[in-house]
């Protein structure tokens, strides 16, 4: 099962970009930035979901995939890997992890099911928070820290 995100977002010097949220612009672009320094412009970041339908906690690997294309907009698709018990299934989402990053990234449901905004700022949150961005791209820490701001204060 694949979730696309719910749409596209470009570029910020592009004339489309005053139809979206400054906090998604933001968070978006810092996103960008990871894809394009990655092969093929994609940067993965696994994460464990969990959800309850009326019984037992149903977790499941996921992984967001951020795709800059030719263009320079950028989208996600939110790719389930496996299901399962949590023993099972967290292991698998360590062996998946940014190799900089403290923890894994948990979230409760399906990020890819959520709101374009949620997703972004969701993955920059953790990136950030995890210091994976410390150490990794130094240079994004105080962009992505200034998306984050604003995500909080809209």
């Amino acid at each position: 099962m694949s979730v696309v995100g719910l749409c596209p977002v470009p570029p910020l010097d592009s004339s489309q970009a005053c139809r979206f949220a400054p906090e998604l612009l933001a968070a978006a672009e810092c996103l960008r930035q990871l894809a394009v320094r990655h092969p093929g412009r994609i940067f993965s970041l696994p994460y464990l979901s969990a959800s309850r339908a009326y019984g037992p906690v149903y977790y499941s690997v996921q992984v967001l995939e951020f795709r800059v294309d030719p263009t320079g907009w950028i989208n996600y698709n939110d790719i389930r890997i496996m299901h399962g018990e949590r023993e099972e299934t967290e292991p698998e989402v360590r062996r998946r992890k940014p190799p900089l990053a403290d923890r894994i990234m948990e979230a409760d449901g399906v990020l890819g099911w959520a709101n374009t905004a949620r997703a972004y700022t969701a993955a920059l949150e953790y990136l950030e928070e995890s210091g994976y961005l410390r150490r990794a791209c130094p240079d994004l820490c105080e962009q992505a820290q200034a998306a984050l701001t604003l995500a909080r204060l809209l």
